[in-house]
């Protein structure tokens, strides 16, 4: 009886470990008809080093044009380092038109709000930054008229 147990337990785990894949889509938040999920994903950038980036998700669920509002909070070997942003410069805005999603990519083109640096992945750089923590802080979503 115990090792049925056990086994159940260990499957569990295993399901909810999978649920929470770091490298797959993840929801982060859902709100007024706008869903944000995330993901972990390695980077070879046209230029400079490879780097791991938090890639964001931004799917309208509505039939209208909406308005994505949010303070970028990035903590780096646990030191918050965006949270006092005296020039707005991680004040991201993301707009939607009905029904679209917009995805983050792995390019150095790609819209600073669709994504946050996590970490370097090029081999003897000397940057030891990393992501410790992220959030998308004051969250909004508006309806455009």
């Amino acid at each position: 009886m115990k090792i049925l147990f056990s086994l159940f337990i260990i499957c569990l785990s295993l399901s909810a470990t999978a649920n929470n894949d770091p490298t797959k889509w993840n929801l982060f938040a859902s709100q007024n008809g706008v869903e944000i999920y995330y993901k972990y994903a390695q980077c070879d950038l046209e230029m400079g080093y490879d780097q791991e980036w938090v890639l964001l998700r931004f799917v309208n669920t509505a039939a209208s044009t909406k308005t994505v509002k949010y303070h970028k909070i990035m903590e780096i070997n646990g030191v918050c380092k965006t949270c006092n942003d005296p020039n707005g410069e991680y004040s991201m805005t993301v707009v939607l038109r009905a029904n679209e999603t917009i995805e983050g990519s792995c390019t150095v083109y790609d819209n600073a709000a669709h994504h946050i640096f996590s970490k370097m992945t090029t081999p003897n750089t000397g940057i030891e930054d990393k992501l410790t923590a992220f959030d998308l802080r004051n969250l909004t979503v508006t309806y455009n008229e």
